[in-house]
């Protein structure tokens, strides 16, 4: 699990970032703040992972709030705003993205998803010591190994084609070199097995529950327990799914059941 701190002194940005950030599971907010007293405090106290950091131009006291971030180089410091201007320096300030409001949820999660790249490889590798030569070192690297994730589909109904966001998609299964989606009470057979399917799709959306089988767990309307250690899932649309014992941790991690 990844922590992050929400900074913004308007709530309905930090509530819009709270729900986008249920679509990434593997994150939790362990703190907000309003102003930048307070979110020094929760920063230094929670040292999270990533922070969501709201630069307002009419705030004079952000520069003080950017040296501390700054200082701390070993978190993902994703800006928003408003201001197109004030986007543009985010790289100056070692921020690994910004978002222009008003965002899209898709673009959140590519925001998010170049912080978990960032987290993993300052666990796993053994990076430069001074600040310029890690940022430089991971800027170069972003963009090169950061996966981005399908945010929808081409699929070919009758005579046309049609575009499928991910976000409708229910469920996937195995269909021989295809992958048969589940989009409502209609399926259609995408031009991808079901494991390449798998790699191109968002894993803190879509989880393997069987060898054959994804499900989209925004979808999820109930889970039961069920025969042999396995669970029982019903879809929105009340569609039935098994969850296969191999696959009964990994979902049950990204589930939270415990």
């Amino acid at each position: 699990m990844l922590s992050c701190v929400i900074v913004d002194d308007d709530e309905i940005s930090r509530e819009s970032i709270r729900n986008y950030l249920r679509y990434s599971p593997d994150i939790y907010v362990s703190g907000e703040a309003s102003n930048v007293e307070t979110a020094i405090s929760i920063i230094v106290e929670k040292r999270p992972d990533i922070v969501f950091f709201d630069i307002n131009p009419e705030k004079t006291n952000n520069s003080e709030l950017i040296r501390e971030l700054t200082s701390f180089p070993r978190f993902a410091i994703i800006i928003t705003t408003a201001s197109e201007a004030l986007a543009k320096k985010a790289f100056d300030l070692n921020a690994i993205d910004f978002l222009l409001k008003p965002y899209t949820r898709n673009r959140f999660i590519r925001a998010v998803e170049k912080a978990r790249f960032i987290i993993r490889t300052l666990r796993i590798n053994d990076l430069p010591e001074d600040k310029a030569s890690l940022w430089s070192y991971l800027k170069n690297s972003i963009y090169q190994n950061t996966p981005l994730y399908l945010s929808r589909v081409t699929v070919k109904a009758s005579n046309q084609f049609k575009i499928i966001s991910t976000e409708d998609i229910f469920w996937l299964k195995a269909c021989g070199n295809y992958s048969q989606l589940f989009v409502g009470s209609d399926s259609y057979l995408f031009n991808l097995p079901i494991g390449a399917a798998a790699k191109k799709l968002n894993p803190g959306q879509f989880v393997r529950i069987h060898r054959s089988q994804l499900v989209n767990i925004y979808k999820i309307k109930n889970i039961y327990a069920y025969f042999n250690g396995e669970f029982k899932i019903i879809l929105q649309n009340d569609h039935e799914l098994k969850v296969s014992r191999s696959y009964k941790e990994k979902f049950s991690n990204v589930m939270g059941i415990f």
